[in-house]
């Protein structure tokens, strides 16, 4: 029996980066947007109608007393671990992440374990069962990597497959064709308001306004949607004909807060909420109010409370709506 066949709910994949975020003043927390993507997953999972859904990450940690204490804390989420393949020689990644004015800035560690995922008949098998995967740019650097990367992704695109570009361009992971072949790869790409102006650029986008920068890119690749966070302003969600705009959600800040893993939040319960059968516009709404509680504390993966996870805006209307087509 296949994992297809013996599923009870969905299977939704992070792939790609698992590490510890070092906070300045503030310690270690589980870090790497593949790995807070399938975390939150896996709470947003809990509380929806998708409750047998199941969270899996695929990755690599080292065999040491990190990578024992990533895995504890996945399991205790309830994030499968048989994916994470264990690297006798390198060691479990850690980022030095700085808290500055304009939001948290990251410093990658050389050579971690998670920059040398092999594909594996575990990852085949895999690889033709998800229905969704968050996949992004900092864990395609290294050919390797990025061919185990790609091939797990292309095996869901004959499928009606939710495949999540998040683009998280980090020094060193900002080269043309890395980002190209993302795009390629994905049916929804996800990207911050200031990374869309760059991606634009990289694909020849003459528009200067965010609606068409937008357009530039769903044409060139063919997407479904393109996510945007807007930090305050909320996630807006651009398709071939239409914009979605959820309404926005305040992050209570405070000495504690850190703002770290929001938008991987927001990915995250964005995709479950599209699985469950919700609109963007409804989807979009509660990507917001996760974002905004994860922006409220530190660390990137806070438990969640359980009004969140079953979160129903009480109307479900579009409230910002052009067509993209037309611009």
């Amino acid at each position: 029996m296949t994992l297809a066949q013996q599923r009870p709910g969905p299977i939704i994949v992070g792939i790609g980066e698992a590490l510890f975020d070092r906070i300045a003043g503030k310690g270690d927390h589980l870090g790497g947007a593949p790995l807070n993507f399938a975390v939150h997953a896996k709470q947003m999972l809990a509380g929806e109608s998708l409750a047998g859904g199941r969270s899996v990450l695929v990755s690599r940690v080292g065999r040491d007393a990190l990578g024992d204490r990533l895995l504890a804390a996945l399991r205790a989420f309830g994030v499968e671990t048989d994916a994470i393949q264990t690297d006798l020689d390198r060691a479990t990644g850690i980022v030095d992440v700085s808290i500055g004015e304009s939001g948290p800035s990251y410093l990658f560690r050389e050579d971690p374990a998670w920059d040398n995922v092999v594909f594996t008949d575990r990852l085949e098998e895999l690889s033709y069962a998800f229905d969704a995967v968050c996949f992004g740019t900092l864990a395609r650097r290294r050919p390797a990597t990025a061919s185990a990367i790609e091939r797990f992704v292309r095996n869901g695109t004959d499928r009606d497959t939710v495949r999540l570009y998040d683009v998280n361009l980090r020094p060193g992971a900002t080269e043309y064709e890395v980002v190209r072949r993302g795009l390629e790869l994905a049916s929804i790409a996800k990207m911050n308001d200031e990374e869309l102006p760059v991606i634009a650029e990289m694909f020849g986008a003459s528009a200067k306004d965010e609606i068409g920068q937008a357009a530039t890119i769903i044409r060139a690749f063919g997407l479904q949607q393109l996510m945007l966070t807007r930090g305050a302003r909320g996630v807006i969600v651009y398709t071939p004909d239409s914009v979605y705009e959820g309404e926005a959600s305040k992050a209570t800040i405070s000495a504690s807060s850190d703002a770290v893993g929001a938008g991987d939040s927001c990915g995250a319960a964005y995709a479950v909420r599209l699985l469950s059968g919700d609109s963007p516009f409804t989807a979009a709404t509660v990507a917001n109010k996760v974002g905004a509680y994860v922006a409220s504390h530190s660390g990137a993966t806070p438990s969640l409370p359980a009004h969140l996870t079953r979160e129903r805006p009480s109307v479900d209307l579009v409230t910002a709506r052009r067509r993209v087509v037309d611009i």
